[in-house]
């Protein structure tokens, strides 16, 4: 355990100064070969993110962050430069720096703000106002047996409606709430964040005391789950977000940490591709090809941002106004569009549901000078949120760390953007999470004590002690 906090200066060098650098040569020496700049960039990074899932096993923000600036920005625009999706001006005429300038500040900051909030010890983590409610999950099962059964019925009743394409599903997210829409919302997507939860609640559940009745359940809500969130209509990050609020919940060991990361690239880059094809195959502009695929638009789109912000200027606040306001109808909402449609429209797209990275969002409201404090207080915030359940394993079973632990697992997917179409995601699933484990532990165990009194030496422990006493 000892290399897996940040706790040496030497990070500094290695997280902060090194993509800082990079990032004022690319600013300062405008003409660098285009190519040359990509594979400084693209080597480095891929470095960093090995090192990084070497070195610190519990640094879950920080794998990601460089798991996405690698394989999601910089390799796809390294290998396929002349690919163009979705229509409008081609990226491989693009010369400028910008969008990697862009994205190693975004990784410079966030990454200076995460090691900032990893400083602090333990203590200041269990004085966090979201540790309210005691261990939980020691009781019966039947709340969750009877969401089951209502998604069960539910699911039978129309299961096209969980079937279908999902750029079709995620449209609706991405698109102005209107009345129907937000029916639609209510329909569709309220059910698979319930049904995720309940599965996320049964396997806790199993965790805090193995019976073959619990059993039963995690295996019925497994099937539930992926009937609600299968990979043909759900959103690959969103699934991906899911998949590691799982993994999260569980202590791995080092060797397992860096096997689920490097899995994670095949995923990526072979499994992804592979489902996108059978989904959406006219995404591709040569579907034998999975490099040149819609999997890998993020720097392309980067491209368009840039062009888009150097034609019509800074939002002063209104994109991150739009994206946080996701939940009020369109008449309500600040501006006039969101800035993905925008981006999207002002290139000439043929398609404007797009991704676009969250420090291009930061980028566009305030530029350099609100990138990096942006970028830094998103690291810190990640960072102290992840130290809620990596620096104290017993916590996991609280519904508040719980709903906490969704969050900081869709780091991809707010990573990749835009925020305006996976923010209802994050709160959906995070406020699912929290709302039916909340309920599970008040009405299904004895009264709750405070989290002041429980101090487990372990998750398994402590779920261990509590099944000995029931």
């Amino acid at each position: 355990m000892a290399r897996s906090r940040v706790k040496s200066d030497g990070f500094i060098g290695l997280f902060v100064i090194s993509p800082l650098a990079l990032a004022l040569l690319n600013a300062v020496v405008t003409d660098l070969p285009m190519t040359f700049v990509l594979l400084l960039v693209g080597l480095v990074t891929a470095t960093l993110f090995f090192w990084s899932i070497f070195q610190y096993r519990d640094a879950f923000f920080l794998h990601a962050n460089m798991f996405f600036l690698t394989f999601f920005f910089l390799f796809p625009a390294i290998f396929i430069p002349n690919v163009t999706f979705w229509g409008g001006a081609p990226t491989f005429f693009y010369r400028a720096t910008g969008p990697i300038t862009i994205a190693l500040i975004w990784l410079s900051a966030s990454s200076f703000g995460y090691y900032l909030s990893q400083k602090g010890g333990s203590a200041a983590a269990r004085e966090l106002p979201i540790q309210f409610i005691a261990p939980a999950f020691r009781g019966n099962n039947w709340i969750l047996l009877i969401l089951l059964g209502i998604l069960i019925i539910y699911f039978a009743s129309s299961p096209a409606r969980f079937l279908t394409d999902r750029a079709h599903t995620q449209y609706l997210f991405y698109a102005n709430l209107t009345s129907r829409s937000r029916d639609q919302i209510f329909e569709e997507f309220l059910p698979r964040a319930i049904a995720f939860a309940t599965f996320s609640a049964a396997i806790v559940s199993l965790y805090a005391r193995f019976t073959s009745e619990r059993v039963l359940i995690v295996a019925i809500a497994a099937i539930v789950w992926l009937g609600y969130n299968n990979p043909i209509s759900t959103p690959r990050e969103i699934l991906l977000s899911q998949v590691m609020v799982l993994v999260l919940l569980f202590d791995f060991s080092r060797r397992r940490t860096k096997l689920i990361w490097i899995g994670m690239i095949g995923v990526l880059f072979f499994i992804g591709p592979l489902v996108s094809y059978w989904s959406r195959e006219y995404a591709y502009s040569i579907a034998a090809v999975f490099f040149h695929g819609a999997d890998f638009d993020v720097y392309q789109n980067s491209v368009a941002f840039s062009r888009h912000i150097s034609q019509h200027g800074f939002y002063w606040g209104g994109a991150l106004a739009r994206d946080f306001s996701f939940w009020l109808p369109a008449e309500y909402k600040p501006g006039s569009q969101d800035i993905s449609i925008a981006v999207a429209r002002s290139n000439g797209y043929l398609y404007t549901n797009i991704s676009l990275p969250i420090f291009d969002e930061l980028y566009a409201d305030f530029g350099y000078i609100g990138l990096p404090i942006f970028s830094a207080v998103a690291g810190f915030i990640f960072g102290r949120f992840q130290g809620l359940f990596t620096r104290d394993r017993g916590l996991i079973r609280t519904p508040g760390s719980m709903a906490i632990i969704y969050f900081v697992a869709s780091i991809i997917a707010i990573l990749r953007g835009p925020l305006i179409g996976v923010l209802p995601y994050v709160a959906l699933g995070s406020g699912s999470i929290f709302c039916i484990t909340w309920v599970h532990a008040n009405l299904t165990n004895r009264p709750l004590r405070s989290l002041a009194n429980v101090r487990p030496r372990s998750s398994r422990a402590a779920g261990g002690s509590e099944s000995a006493k029931h």
